[in-house]
């Protein structure tokens, strides 16, 4: 299954990627970037925002890659607050989406780029796809963010996370759906209006990915379904 985010090893095929200057986008110093669940990320949306407006708002991505994953729409994939000192294959490299950093190569032993921040420009549309990230940086309406503990974002969000595919807060709009993935909670049954639903007690907010309604790339089997 093809699950790019259950952990903090979400690992993308790319095409040979280039590494450039640090961006600042990301860095601690900054204010929170507000999020949404109908597709923004503080001035981008999903579905439309072009590669240039994506370098204006966060800077020269320090790792920038191409690919096209099992439904063939070839995309660009900009890194941001990538792990120094993660070197490229001469023949594959990978960006992997990551929350610390890599201690060996993996399985496959094709060293990686690890960054904390991922934007996939679908290449035949000319526009933002999808948005993942593992900053705390990043902050959703209503003030869900990584590192969040489950129960607080609980209440904050007037709503529970469900586990099964994924064990996650799920917000669905016209134009895109938010996705926060917990790490470290546990599916518990639940009894609600006469059905039986599994809700995550425990853990935090370890991702945070938007999709465009319109995203026909297929990087993450559970959001995308």
């Amino acid at each position: 299954m093809n699950r790019f985010s259950l952990a903090a090893a979400c690992l993308l095929v790319v095409g040979l990627s280039a590494c450039v200057a640090p961006a600042a986008a990301g860095a601690a110093t900054a204010p929170p970037v507000q999020i949404t669940n109908t597709g923004g990320i503080g001035p981008l949306s999903v579905g439309v925002s072009t590669h240039s407006e994506i370098v204006a708002f966060a800077g020269q991505p320090e790792a920038d890659a191409q690919g096209a994953e099992r439904s063939e729409h070839p995309y660009e994939a900009l890194g941001y607050n990538c792990i120094p000192g993660m070197s490229n294959h001469p023949d594959l490299s990978r960006i992997e989406l990551t929350s610390s950093p890599p201690t060996e190569e993996d399985i496959s032993g094709v060293p990686t780029q690890a960054c904390l921040t991922v934007f996939y420009i679908d290449e035949s549309k000319s526009a933002l796809a999808v948005f993942a990230t593992t900053s705390s940086s990043y902050r959703e309406n209503n003030g869900l963010r990584v590192g969040l503990a489950t129960q607080t974002a609980d209440r904050r969000a007037h709503t529970r996370a469900i586990g099964g595919c994924l064990d996650a807060f799920s917000f669905r709009t016209r134009h895109a759906s938010l996705t926060a993935l917990i790490d470290g909670g546990k599916d518990v049954p639940h009894r609600h209006n006469g059905n039986t639903e599994l809700i995550v007690k425990g853990g935090h907010i370890s991702e945070i990915v938007i999709t465009a309604a319109t995203d026909e790339l297929g990087l993450f089997d559970c959001i995308d379904s």
